[in-house]
Order: structure tokens, then sequence, then C-alpha cells
């Protein structure tokens, strides 16, 4: 997948992406996040792989970690990093660290069944020889993404819509919508169309993926995470769209 360490200078929308996909409120294995909080004093642990492939070159996590705190009712935070690989074409396989973000969340809205929240994080290199090396951008970014989710027993609808401030090139916006549907007590479906684009619209800056994918509980506290996806509607050069993606994970959930 797409995700917030295993971004390549090859293209700078898939770095906006990154940012614009705030760990504090998604909804792994998709992008697209949910309105879901911690309870007060719970621990989450996400470990993943995941991998994406496109003509100018493949990047993956070995292994991407998010870990994240339940701080009151309607707050949390927590930190998301990585070890980074990227194969370019005509290039060695190198790895390093990928950046590191500091996450936040705040549900305003706690209906019945409908529910908002604001996630900003602060994305920053964690050393200088990831950058030397072409394996990520020497980049700071703040993204602030809004999340609405519609939820019933069986199912939600989310839509999410979110801003990036960069420290050098130009700023994003994201948008996206998921779904989810408990075919059983253990098993979820889920489904995801999710993108994003420079602000001031100039060409070749438009992104938009799809993503489909499943949760499975294993235990009461550890669930299955995977999906799959590709892209929907590029406007990126051939070599920068994408190809396929994977998200793997177990999450660990004290809640």
């Amino acid at each position: 997948m797409f995700s917030k360490a295993n971004r390549t200078t090859s293209c700078w929308l898939a770095f906006i992406l990154s940012i614009l996909t705030s760990a504090a409120l998604a909804a792994p294995p998709l992008s697209t996040g949910d309105t879901g909080i911690l309870d007060p004093g719970g621990l989450e642990i996400i470990v993943a792989t995941t991998g994406d492939k496109r003509d100018a070159g493949d990047s993956y996590e070995l292994p991407g970690v998010e870990v994240f705190l339940g701080l009151t009712d309607n707050t949390q935070a927590g930190l998301v990093f990585s070890r980074a690989v990227v194969d370019l074409n005509n290039a060695s396989r190198k790895s390093d660290f990928g950046p590191m973000s500091i996450e936040y969340a705040w549900r305003f809205l706690n209906g019945e069944n409908f529910t908002m929240a604001v996630a900003p994080s602060y994305m920053f290199p964690v050393n200088g020889s990831s950058q030397d090396r072409q394996i990520t951008d020497a980049v700071r970014a703040l993204g602030v993404p809004l999340i609405a989710t519609y939820a019933t027993d069986n199912w939600f609808l989310t839509g999410e819509m979110s801003y990036a401030i960069t420290s050098s090139g130009p700023n994003g916006i994201g948008y996206g919508a998921s779904t989810g549907y408990n075919i059983s007590e253990k098993l979820t479906a889920l489904a995801e169309l999710n993108g994003g684009e420079s602000d001031g619209g100039s060409e070749n800056d438009q992104e938009i993926l799809w993503r489909i994918g499943a949760t499975y509980l294993l235990t009461e506290q550890l669930t299955l995470l995977l999906s799959f996806g590709g892209d929907f509607d590029s406007d990126l050069l051939a070599a920068d769209k994408l190809d396929q993606d994977f998200y793997l994970g177990i999450q660990f959930n004290t809640n």
C-alpha cells in the first residue's frame, strides 16, 4: 500500500497522499479514516508489511509500525514509523528508516449513528541518510483530515477531506470514501476510493486509487488486516501510475 513511509522521490503526489492519510484515524487496511477512538488508557499496536508497484519503481514497508494510546473519551495520540525499502528501476534495492509521524485525533461529534473527527499529523524525516539515498523525501509536512462516519450495527460509510501543508513543493488536497459490512462477528469486508492532488490543479497531479480488503478477528485482542488495490483514475505520467498495492498486518488492541 502507498502508506506514509514508503514514498520515493519519483512521484511527488504519492508523497502528498501519504501525508493526507492520517494514521491517527485511518482504518487499516484502508487509507480512508474512520472516527473510532480508543478508550482512555487503551493501547493499539499495528505491525504491517505494505508494498506498491509502479513502473518507476517498487516500494515497501518492512515493517511499518503504528502505536496509539487513548487519552480521553474522544481523543487519542500516537507515533507511526517504519523501515522503508525501495527498488527503483536500474538501481539496487535500498532500505533505511522511513519518516516518522506524530498523530493526534479528536472526535468532536459523537452521535448514536453519526460521528465526526479531525486528525492532525506532523511528518518529518528521521535521518539524513535515507534522504541522501533517495529512500524518503527531505520534507516536513502537516496534514489535517476531517472525517465523518455513518454507522449501523452491520455496516458503515465514511467520507474524508484533508489538506497538507509541506515545507517544500506544493501543498495537497485529499479525499476519500470507504464502506464496510460485517459478514460475521469476526469477518468484515471493506472497500474504498481514496485520492488526492496538489493544491493549484497543475497537470499530471491527480491520483485516485481503489482498494478492497477485510479484517478478521483472530482473538479478543488480535485482528488480521489485509487489502489490495490499484489505479482507478490518474493524471500521473505512465511510469508513476500505481499498478498494484497490498497491505498485510496484525493489530493488537486492549479495548
